[in-house]
């Protein structure tokens, strides 16, 4: 009883932010491509092997990212989805491991 109170006076969760890939710009590239040095300044884990330039959606503004995945068979697999596909790819975040 005392926490469903509590949940009533916490009030509605705050929405997270809604990420949509509307498509892929350029890629995949591997980790390879880069120089180290470049890649630990701007915060890439060193267990993320491939990129994407993705134009992405969040909070109805678009502009283009950098996308890294552990792999590049994982990129692949997202490039060719929409190599077929015009519909957007809706990302939740929250389901995202953290290295």
């Amino acid at each position: 009883m005392i926490k469903w109170l509590r949940s009533l006076l916490k009030g509605p969760e705050p929405e997270k932010p809604k990420t949509v890939i509307w498509g892929i710009i350029d890629g995949p590239y591997v980790r390879e491509d880069f120089p180290e040095e470049e890649l630990w300044g701007n915060g890439v884990h060193p267990e993320c092997q491939a990129m994407l330039v993705c134009k992405i959606e969040e909070n109805g503004k678009v502009f283009t990212a950098n996308y890294w995945f552990p792999s590049l068979e994982e990129a692949r697999e997202v490039k060719g989805y929409f190599d077929t596909n015009i519909q957007p790819l809706e990302v939740d975040l929250s389901k995202v491991v953290e290295f």
